[in-house]
């Protein structure tokens, strides 16, 4: 695929990608959430080396990546990787089965969609290079694939060509695209025979469908279907969504049923006068929050408590603030009354400092001059992120990412960011 396509879009499509996954915990009964985090904890062990030791041979791996490279997949990175998922094959058959069981069958009609015929010709296009990309992606990425919403990072491979139909066939602008992600993405799951499932994501704009084999997280024959028709009929879809088991999950699943249904608040959702949308969208995002903030705050004190300890050795490595770094990181904050806070658009997602290290990140990767269209890295090494209790709801968090560490408190009631370290 043409890398100038990509290269306006990818800010755009990981950050959907991730406002898609809130990063909560998802398992089907409290013993599988607590099989599901351990064998997450047993992966970051895995790939360890790689945060420090071996950093310079992942970069160079990661950097084949971004080309998509069938070379890749001979590597001893990704030999490596296969290894733990071979040895855990049960553990991960098991733990997809059973997050799959929590979703309902996607709809047997999508009124208003429309079957796009372009994308099934691009993607089996050799010369755009979309299939490869998919199938290399989805390979590596097996390693840490346990949930359904864990295949949307594959899927984002096909973002470029999803986004740029909806600019140039359905005339939307990148405003317009963002602002039809903030009614959410509804993931449904239907059997189709034995370890093979189909997979539907659906939102306002399209609906993306592909077979999954949870046996070997093979994504085969995506279709993409665009939304033609004209304001969608309310309530359409409103008790589509998974099950809840846990505490995270219910508060997953009221969040998502809320963004989903203020699509229904407009009187016309394509027409209606842009600002008093948004207006409208942060006024009743508050409302949620507030109404929920006890739940938040039990569940990132749960969450952050779950990383290793303050690392002060390493972290002694590190002598030189980069004032630059800072400033852009604290561009990303709300700056009220002399204090920083996170922004309503992260705090609503932000539950074990996930939205926050994604910022980190990708200002890691500006700084070297370097940025990853995927943000493969994080997403393949897992994150060497430590925490600290201080006092109570408020932590110490500390990353570490390429040549970079980020340092800061963060009240999970009040949601103030302080003392914020970046250095080099």
């Amino acid at each position: 695929m043409d890398k100038k396509m990509k290269q306006p879009l990818h800010i755009v499509i990981f950050s959907l990608f991730l406002v898609g996954n809130l990063g909560f915990c998802e398992g089907q009964t409290t013993e599988l959430l607590t099989e599901e985090q351990q064998l997450r904890k047993e992966m970051d062990e895995w790939m360890r080396p790689y945060h420090r030791e071996e950093k310079p041979a992942f970069d160079i791996w990661v950097t084949q990546m971004e080309d998509f490279e069938l070379s890749v997949l001979r590597h001893p990175i990704y030999k490596r990787m296969d290894s733990f998922y071979q040895k855990h094959q049960e553990q991960y058959l098991r733990l997809r089965k059973a997050d799959l069981a929590r979703y309902k069958p996607a709809p047997k009609l999508l009124p208003g969609y429309e079957r796009i015929s372009d994308f099934d010709s691009a993607y089996n296009d050799a010369d755009l290079g979309m299939k490869q990309e998919f199938e290399v992606l989805q390979t590596v990425a097996n390693f840490r694939v346990l949930r359904v919403t864990d295949t949307w990072f594959g899927i984002t491979v096909l973002g470029s060509f999803i986004i740029n139909y909806l600019i140039t066939q359905q005339g939307m602008n990148h405003e317009e695209v963002s602002h039809q992600y903030d009614y959410g993405i509804l993931p449904f799951a239907d059997p189709i025979e034995g370890n093979q499932w189909q997979i539907t994501f659906i939102n306002r704009m399209y609906a993306l469908r592909f077979n999954w084999n949870i046996e070997d997280n093979q994504w085969t024959d995506p279709e993409l279907w665009v939304y033609t028709g004209g304001q969608q009929p309310a309530g359409w879809l409103n008790h589509s969504f998974p099950m809840a088991n846990t505490p995270a999950q219910r508060l997953e699943v009221e969040l998502n049923r809320f963004r989903w249904a203020r699509y229904d608040d407009l009187p016309d959702g394509t027409t209606a006068d842009d600002t008093q949308r948004i207006e409208s969208m942060q006024r009743k995002r508050m409302e949620f929050y507030d109404s929920h903030r006890k739940e938040y705050s039990r569940i990132r004190n749960e969450e952050l408590a779950q990383y290793p300890q303050i690392d002060e050795v390493y972290a002694k490595t590190f002598r030189q603030d980069v004032p630059a770094f800072k400033e852009d990181f604290l561009s990303l904050l709300d700056h009220k009354n002399k204090h920083y806070h996170l922004s309503l658009s992260d705090a609503l997602y932000e539950i074990d400092g996930a939205q926050i290290l994604f910022h980190f990140y990708y200002l890691c990767m500006k700084h070297s001059g370097h940025p990853i269209y995927y943000n493969m890295a994080p997403f393949l090494s897992g994150r060497d992120v430590h925490t600290k209790k201080l006092a109570e709801d408020v932590w110490e968090i500390q990353a570490f990412y390429q040549q970079y560490t980020l340092r800061f408190k963060w009240n999970v009631v009040t949601d103030e960011i302080s003392d914020i370290i970046t250095r080099t």
